[in-house]
């Protein structure tokens, strides 16, 4: 007997796998087209009611927009799916389908992962930038075809492949994220401040209330934080270090770094073939926030998802798989309090690494041969060290308040965007790439659950349930707002797992233990990882210049505009915690090493009428020392305070040489005040 027929011969379990998840992903179709219809009949959601948002000096369109029926499907798919998995691989186990159905099947999911990519915003996003825009798009796509070729080629005529040293996967990942990500992007001092809106709106709401702790404020007490409780965590190194654009921005790359290095480990430990590793790794570099760079949004640094939303999944996500490498109780609770701590720090990417990993442990027991009380003891001891972990965060934030938390404050913004659906956006109803990102999470989840039963020792299908679990929590950051770029910055761990996937394809392949064929399921995703090291490729040159220029002219104003006001306000403010109303109000609050002296958000957080009328009677009924009032559209703030009113109750005493910063203080016994 040839080996051929051998292995014709054997029970090829890709083909089969593949057919489970047609039969699942129709299952879930046909459950989500149901669910809508149920929703839509019994109005679910009909009557959403709608916050009094603040008033704001330029009237925008309604950014309201609930999705209750969305989410409400979204929600129940995600309970459903469990168990539509373990139907689908119950009706074909041991099933080894004929070779004319093998192929069909290969040939369908194939097509169903390339598909949804061909013409859509995603492509241009991610693929075909601004950076690239000069740049053949056919020549890209034969570079991305050869090397895809090359990996299939290296893997079918190679020997083993033998394993690298993990000392060079960590070095070459430092050194690739700093040349592409860090230098030319992330690094920023208060000389790069410009009067950008990116300044103002997004890196003001993720830097705001780590200004406010760092001077002594507690979060949940005097005021809340949007984007979770890490100002809390990592306040006490600011106090030591001091608190400052460069500081913070420093501090958060040196995050995001470790965030990539961690996938890069799980990549090493996990990817034996060299070149989808690499590849893999490379395209990596591109979603983790680097598309807004390539697509012209070049001070848009985007703190709130990378590194604040990324930093706990990749962390606790490399401790997973480290603790199923050689599972030990030290392991296990180093596991259990990083998910608490994960929670604490951000509870919209917290609570999916607490889920993700707890559900691991407890379902895996049930497919596996292994004893299920000693695994059922993992998960409740996993449980009860998140708890404990957590539990101990929130005492010790209570002690520091000296008064109750404010715990509705913890889900106030959840309550504000996925409850009453502020700037919220539909999912597309077509074909389209977040469906092949499920897709790949269902293959993941369905590969694992299958594979239990015969390798229940092998960690590898452990990271893939997990991170499959992992990433569909992450990735109701994009069911919410479901805005390309959002469905950019959830796609990692569906590059993780998809390099999983294809990798444990081309050792099949290898083994000769399954088909030739199955190539056909491992080139969309070999086409994907290469097309991104050749858009990284093309973008390079940019890059590095970009870099360069960075750290030479580091310390070079960008804008005069923001030097002239923070020259003002240094030269004015005399020591004093003085209410700053103005544009880039975080920044300035980093860059004097003072607090707001008014509780409650910043100024850029206060998107509820409420909140702007308790800012305004506080500031009218308090004895303030001073306050900063930006004028003008570059310096004024969104929401329409009463400007007059504060002026009437605290006369103009200087302004700075340009007129976009006014000093208002306190009326004196025979002082003139300054004409605005």
């Amino acid at each position: 007997m040839t080996k051929n027929s051998v292995t014709q011969a054997t029970h090829d379990a890709i083909p089969g796998q593949g057919l489970a998840l047609i039969i699942f992903a129709a299952f879930v179709t046909l459950a989500a087209v149901g669910l809508s219809l149920l929703a839509i009949y019994f109005q679910i959601g009909s009557n959403v009611q709608v916050p009094v948002f603040a008033a704001e000096r330029i009237t925008t369109p309604s950014q309201l927009n609930p999705e209750p029926v969305e989410r409400a499907v979204f929600i129940v798919l995600a309970a459903l799916a469990p168990i539509g998995l373990v139907a689908a691989l119950r009706f074909l186990r041991g099933f080894n389908p004929p070779p004319w159905l093998a192929g069909l099947t290969l040939a369908l999911l194939s097509l169903a992962l390339a598909g949804p990519f061909i013409g859509s915003d995603f492509t241009s996003v991610m693929f075909f930038p601004k950076s690239v825009s000069g740049t053949s798009r056919t020549i890209m796509l034969v570079l991305s075809v050869i090397l895809s070729i090359a990996v299939l080629v290296q893997n079918w005529t190679g020997g083993k492949p033998s394993r690298s040293s993990m000392a060079l996967t960590i070095a070459l990942a430092c050194i690739a994220t700093f040349i592409f990500q860090i230098a030319p992007y992330r690094l920023a001092s208060i000389d790069t401040v410009t009067l950008a809106s990116q300044w103002s709106v997004s890196y003001d709401a993720a830097t705001y209330a780590l200004t406010q702790v760092v001077a002594g404020k507690t979060l949940l007490s005097e005021l809340p934080s949007q984007y979770g409780l890490f100002p809390e965590l990592i306040a006490p190194f600011f106090k030591l270090a001091g608190v400052s654009v460069f500081s913070v921005s420093t501090f958060f790359a040196v995050l995001q770094l470790v965030g990539l290095v961690c996938l890069a480990v799980i990549l090493h430990l996990h990817v034996r073939n060299h070149g989808l590793r690499i590849l893999t790794f490379l395209c990596l570099l591109i979603p983790t926030s680097l598309f807004l760079y390539l697509n012209g949004f070049a001070q848009e640094i985007y703190l709130q998802y990378y590194p604040i939303r990324f930093i706990c999944p990749a962390v606790s996500l490399l401790l997973f798989a480290h603790y199923c490498s050689r599972p030990s109780r030290m392991r296990l609770g180093a596991l259990g309090i990083a998910s608490g701590i994960a929670v604490f720090w951000n509870i919209d990417s917290g609570i999916p690494v607490l889920i993700s990993i707890g559900a691991t442990l407890l379902v895996k027991p049930l497919f596996s041969q292994r004893p299920k009380w000693k695994s059922l003891l993992s998960a409740l001891g996993f449980s009860l060290f998140a708890v404990l972990s957590l539990c101990i965060l929130m005492i010790t934030l209570r002690i520091k308040a000296g008064a109750p938390l404010g715990i509705q404050e913890a889900l106030a913004s959840q309550k504000l965007f996925y409850g009453a659906g502020f700037m919220m956006l539909p999912m597309p109803l077509t074909f389209h790439p977040w469906q092949v990102i499920l897709l790949v999470y269902a293959a993941a989840a369905v590969t694992a659950l299958s594979a239990w039963r015969r390798h229940s020792d092998k960690p590898v299908y452990d990271l893939l349930f997990c991170a499959s679990l992992m990433g569909l929590g992450l990735f109701t950051y994009y069911q919410g707002r479901s805005h390309i770029f959002c469905l950019m910055m959830v796609l990692w761990p569906a590059l993780v797992t998809g390099a999983v996937l294809t990798d444990l394809i081309l050792r099949s392949i290898r083994k000769r233990s399954t088909s030739a064929l199955s190539n056909v399921l491992a080139v969309p995703f070999l086409v994907f990882v290469s097309l991104g090291t050749v858009t990284l490729a093309f973008s390079s040159r940019n890059l590095v210049t970009t870099g360069i220029n960075t750290l030479s002219d580091f310390h070079t104003p960008r804008d005069s505009v923001v030097a002239n006001e923070l020259a003002f306000l240094r030269a004015t403010y005399k020591g004093r915690n003085c209410l700053i109303l103005a544009q880039r109000q975080a920044i300035y609050h980093a860059q004097l090493q003072t607090s707001s002296p008014l509780p409650g958000p910043g100024m850029i957080e206060t998107l509820l009428q409420s909140d702007l009328d308790a800012l305004m009677a506080g500031a009218l009924a308090t004895p303030l020392p001073c306050i900063y009032l930006g004028i003008g559209p570059s310096s004024q703030t969104l929401a329409k305070i009463d400007d007059a009113a504060l002026i009437s109750h605290y006369p103009v005493n200087a302004k700075n040489d340009l007129g976009t910063l006014l000093l208002l203080e306190p009326p004196k016994v025979g002082s003139k005040s300054v004409q605005p």
